[in-house]
């Protein structure tokens, strides 16, 4: 609801004024100093590009032998590794595992009471 004679609000703090952000200055320099790579060393460009596809098809095939030397390496270890990872890891789980146990048996206990398998 708008009262009449209402005074203007007062702007207590300067307001910036919008201004666009350098990102289109810089995108733009940047398609310029390639187009001009690609004019004045076209031969350049055309190995920058190459070794941009060796080095990912580098970097695929690195990957790929990483993680088979990884799972050849735990297949190796696993034997070893399990008893070490059940000492470890026991005593954290032992709790939730023990608590699960205890709702179980207490569902079956009330089940019996209450009679609902009939």
């Amino acid at each position: 609801m708008k009262i009449l004679n209402d005074p203007q609000p007062q702007q207590w703090y300067p307001v910036p004024e919008e201004r666009e952000s350098g990102a289109g200055g810089l995108l733009l320099l940047t398609f310029v100093f390639v187009l001009m790579w690609i004019g004045m060393y076209p031969w350049d460009f055309v190995r920058f590009l190459g070794y941009l596809a060796l080095g990912a098809v580098g970097l695929v095939l690195a990957w790929k032998v990483l993680k088979i030397l990884c799972l050849a390496l735990l297949r190796l270890t696993l034997p070893y590794l399990l008893p070490v990872l059940r000492f470890v890891l026991y005593p954290i789980f032992y709790p939730f595992m023990a608590l699960e146990d205890a709702v179980k048996r207490q569902r079956a206990a009330l089940k019996k009471t209450l009679h609902l398998d009939d």
